[in-house]
């Protein structure tokens, strides 16, 4: 199921740039079929599938979670978050999860799963439409937000890489009747800068800038950018330094 998103919002393709923004999957009439798993926050599960009988897809039936990358004890690469409503789908054996490498979901709260096995999630596939439909839905939200994740971060620097990431949410949707694009956004300067793979500090330094040139304002519930055609001449800018 897909919800749509208040005016001036398209949620469909924000998800895209913002991990956090729920898919809302509708997976909830198999839940009584699934293993239910709590995880306390911070508290990490690895999330491979070996074999048919093994956990292969997790709904995410409240809290929220990070899916990353754990390398070693310490390291740990985070890919996006799942919420309350999403779904994601577990490594199979040599593939993501390679030799010390494990794909990982981490609790960001207190959270509830419920899973479902290689072999119940083929046959829910089989027998009902529907759930294919979100099925691929969820995979090829993984290929995007990977995908799009990349273009931003890679081989750009901190200032460019905000402002490509703003950009691309103004073109992802429409402004209001007073030019201004009101985004629904519930990240933390934390999670923000995790997605974006900028410090904390560094991340709060460029938003506190660009507040300052009246291009973006930064709320609880949303990120509204004030002055598109001044990030666009920003962006524009080979090596633009905003602070």
């Amino acid at each position: 199921m897909r919800v749509k998103g208040q005016k001036g919002c398209n949620d469909e393709t924000s998800i895209v740039f913002m991990s956090a923004l729920h898919q809302r999957v509708d997976f909830t009439r198999y839940l009584d079929q699934g293993t239910v798993v709590k995880l306390f926050v911070d508290e990490k599960i690895d999330a491979v599938c070996e074999g048919e009988d093994d956990i292969y897809l997790y709904f995410v039936k409240s809290g929220a979670l990070e899916a990353g990358l754990m390398r070693g004890a310490d390291s740990y690469t985070v890919f996006y978050v799942r919420g309350e409503g999403d779904a994601v789908i577990c490594s199979r054996q040599g593939f993501l999860s390679f030799g010390a490498n494990r794909f990982t979901l981490k609790a960001v709260r207190n959270t509830v799963l419920v899973g479902f096995t290689y072999r119940q999630t083929m046959e829910f596939i089989r027998k009902d439409e529907a759930f294919l439909e979100d099925y691929l839905y969820v995979s090829h939200m993984n290929m995007a937000q990977m995908g799009h994740r990349l273009d931003t971060t890679a081989h750009q620097s901190s200032s460019q890489r905000i402002l490509l990431w703003l950009e691309k949410l103004c073109e992802a949707n429409a402004p209001e009747s007073d030019g201004v694009y009101r985004i629904p956004c519930n990240l933390t300067i934390d999670e923000l800068s995790g997605l974006l793979l900028i410090h904390y500090a560094t991340c709060n330094k460029l938003l506190k800038s660009l507040k300052e040139r009246g291009v973006v304002r930064k709320t609880r519930t949303h990120l509204e950018i004030l002055d598109r055609p001044r990030l666009k001449e920003l962006l524009m800018d080979e090596n633009p330094v905003l602070y």
